[in-house]
């Protein structure tokens, strides 16, 4: 099975993030934020590009990403900037002092349980974004925001161009059938609306809801592509999210120890 990912460094792949695996990456299709999310976080790592991944601040001190997004990288290695809608500038900086990746993941299998926590070097005075209650149904109306790689094609360019600016794109929740090789139990399906979908760079990122009250909350890390095809681009085909609603309690116990 080829597990395609969206990291930054892996557009010729499959996932979504920055591995040779094929990871999630920049929104494509979709447009500039139209509000603040200050809980939007990027992560950087040595060399160039340095933007890597997304993140969420779910804790003064603990940021939620994709364990992919960080498996070749220990936390001194790590920095991000929070709450600024320009990756480049504003919000606030920090280092990363712990990276803690879900017992459960595997290295060698990118995408199973993606989940990753990593702890700030000093807490940040920013609004966090909770995690859902439960997870949701098909047809629920689901945002995505990303920096991920504005390029659909792999072969667009050799070095991946990412926007400064956060981008987002509306979209609905699918069901674990409409993605191919997912794990309902710890993975959410994100269809493809239009032309519209995460892609390299957008790893990491998350999925979001309004609840009653109309706050954002988590329901997807951004995983990895989601079609059945070997060589999908970003922006035809659904998504893969590491479904965080699913891991609560571990989270709850790493953010309490």
């Amino acid at each position: 099975m080829r597990i395609r990912t969206l990291l930054v460094a892996a557009f010729g792949a499959a996932l979504v993030g920055a591995s040779t695996a094929g990871t999630a990456g920049a929104v494509v299709g979709g447009g500039p934020a139209d509000e603040a999310y200050p809980f939007m976080a990027s992560l950087q790592i040595p060399g160039e590009p340095r933007f890597h991944c997304g993140a969420t601040l779910i804790d003064e001190e603990w940021l939620l990403t994709a364990a992919h997004c960080v498996d070749s990288f220990e936390a001194g290695q790590l920095t991000t900037r929070i709450g600024s809608p320009d990756r480049t500038a504003g919000g606030e900086e920090r280092g990363i002092a712990e990276k803690v990746v879900h017992p459960d993941h595997r290295k060698e299998f990118l995408a199973q349980y993606d989940f990753a926590l990593l702890k700030l070097d000093r807490p940040v005075d920013l609004p966090t974004v909770a995690i859902a209650e439960s997870a949701q149904p098909p047809g629920k109306d689901v945002r995505v925001i990303g920096w991920g790689r504005e390029c659909s094609e792999f072969d667009c360019g050799t070095t991946p161009v990412f926007p400064h600016r956060l981008k987002q794109f509306d979209s609905e929740v699918g069901a674990d059938t409409e993605c191919h090789d997912t794990d309902g139990s710890v993975d959410t399906c994100v269809r493809g609306i239009g032309d519209a979908s995460v892609c390299n760079g957008d790893s990491g990122g998350p999925a979001l809801i309004r609840n009653s009250a109309g706050r954002w909350e988590q329901i997807g890390i951004t995983s990895r592509f989601g079609g059945a095809e070997p060589e999908q681009i970003c922006g035809d085909e659904p998504d893969i999210f590491a479904d965080p609603v699913a891991v609560r309690d571990w989270i709850g116990q790493q953010l309490g120890s």
